[in-house]
């Protein structure tokens, strides 16, 4: 009996990753563009391309996408992705009438989490994936399942608040954890500290440009001991929302995704101290903290997995 086939995509704003996978998640072909952020139309061709490379002659049961932004699921729409720019795109009717096949759309976030709950042991029930990169979001499993909330926007761990009055977030809040612990705030939060320090090796680079997340952590890594200090105060941030979330959920299993935190120890250490400072002990005991194993194949993967579970 032949295996079933399925394809999986992961859109971001930076890249577009596909593959075909059997229904055991092991990984047959793949394809890794640039994404074309000209408009709706070379984003979508973009897609139809990793498809082709992938898929070949190769009969597929169903293609599931990981996209960012506001989705209608059951239309298989796109409504909004600012990252995107795109608007009420149809993007499941496009592929199903191309490919003749079933396709399914979610959450970036979501799909995931379906990815690095797949490899995790058949008895666990619950976890949360996070992740912290340009942005930070939460995959919520309960029961197996992704819990989408009322209005299938749970998860959007970033606009917790942390500081009243804090910095001015996308979303139009002050203080939101996005706007303290993601990747584009440590690097302005950098910026501003070490313009202010002449003794800080990160001052001469300061004061010619904004300073990213990635560079933070190669100057913690040789050493700067203002860059240790801001991303172990992130960590602190993260902890303490971390922490929230556990206490809210008690999920026995949280994983941790993304640049931001799977590329800096200083972060790492801090935010699981923190955790374990704010959490009841026994709590904390039965609470396993984890990094993705798929890392940056976590959406591709959790994209197979939604197509599977969509068709059986």
């Amino acid at each position: 009996m032949a295996l079933e086939m399925y394809i999986g995509v992961d859109l971001g704003g930076t890249k577009t990753k596909t593959v075909l996978a059997t229904g055991n998640l092991e990984i047959i072909n793949e394809k890794t563009i640039a994404t074309r952020m000209d408009s709706e139309e070379t984003i979508i061709q973009g897609i139809f391309e990793t498809i082709d490379a992938v898929k070949g002659r190769k009969v597929i049961k169903a293609i599931g996408v990981a996209t960012p932004g506001q989705l209608n699921r059951e239309a298989g729409i796109a409504i909004q992705a600012p990252s995107m720019g795109w608007h009420s795109v149809p993007l499941t009717r496009l592929l199903s009438e191309r490919y003749q096949v079933p396709a399914y759309i979610e959450n970036d976030i979501n799909v995931a989490a379906l990815g690095e709950f797949s490899c995790q042991d058949e008895s666990l029930n619950n976890a949360v994936y996070i992740n912290v990169g340009t942005g930070i979001g939460a995959g919520i499993i309960l029961s197996k399942q992704v819990f989408l909330g009322n209005s299938g926007t749970a998860g959007e761990f970033g606009h917790l608040t942390m500081e009243p009055g804090g910095p001015l977030c996308k979303c139009g809040n002050r203080g939101c954890l996005e706007a303290i612990a993601a990747g584009p705030a440590i690097g302005a939060r950098a910026t501003q500290w070490a313009r202010a320090r002449q003794d800080s090796s990160m001052h001469a680079l300061a004061l010619q440009r904004e300073l990213s997340a990635k560079e933070v952590a190669e100057f913690a890594r040789g050493g700067e001991k203002l860059a240790i200090e801001l991303l172990q105060e992130t960590g602190r941030y993260l902890g303490r929302a971390v922490a929230d979330l556990v206490n809210l959920y008690d999920p026995g299993l949280v994983i941790f995704g993304g640049s931001v935190v799977l590329n800096s120890p200083d972060i790492w250490e801090a935010m699981l101290a923190e955790v374990k400072m704010r959490l009841m002990p026994i709590i904390y005991a039965q609470t396993e903290f984890a990094k993705a194993r798929f890392k940056g194949d976590s959406g591709a993967i959790g994209a197979v997995v939604l197509a599977k579970q969509k068709t059986n």
